[in-house]
């Protein structure tokens, strides 16, 4: 069954991407093996960000993530800590999309974005207190 690693999980694990712990390299970025804390050997690929058929495979490998709505949260929970609700996470997940459009036309403005994410911080912030109460 597969499993997902936080960020901390897997620098850890490779000892920050350490140059001898490199085993490899390709379209996708480099490879790295590394050591999980349970003493498993783990092979970890680092996205090169300025590689095409990178993001070509980080998409492919990610999709089952990417269809379940669900699954977002296990992807980028790691990073927010709890913090905020599925629901908030999913939204912020549909403003980011929006703000990778190709066409600059079909982006939203910066003002729109810094509303949309006021707006879910103002709601975490009411849930938070209400749950208080």
């Amino acid at each position: 069954m597969a499993r997902s690693f936080t960020l901390k999980e897997l620098t850890a694990a490779t000892q920050n991407f350490k140059d001898a712990n490199m085993i490899g390299e390709g379209g996708f970025g480099n490879v790295y093996k590394g050591r999980l804390e349970c003493g498993t050997v783990v092979a970890v690929k680092q996205l090169n960000l300025e590689g095409l058929q990178g993001h070509q495979e980080f998409v492919v490998e990610s999709r089952p993530y990417l269809k379940d709505p669900k699954r977002f949260i296990e992807m980028v929970d790691p990073l927010l800590e709890g913090r905020y609700s599925a629901k908030s996470v999913q939204h912020a997940i549909v403003v980011t999309a929006m703000c990778l459009q190709e066409q600059a036309n079909n982006r939203p403005s910066i003002v729109d974005i810094v509303s949309a994410l006021e707006y879910l911080q103002g709601s975490e912030k009411k849930k938070a207190t209400s749950r208080q109460l």
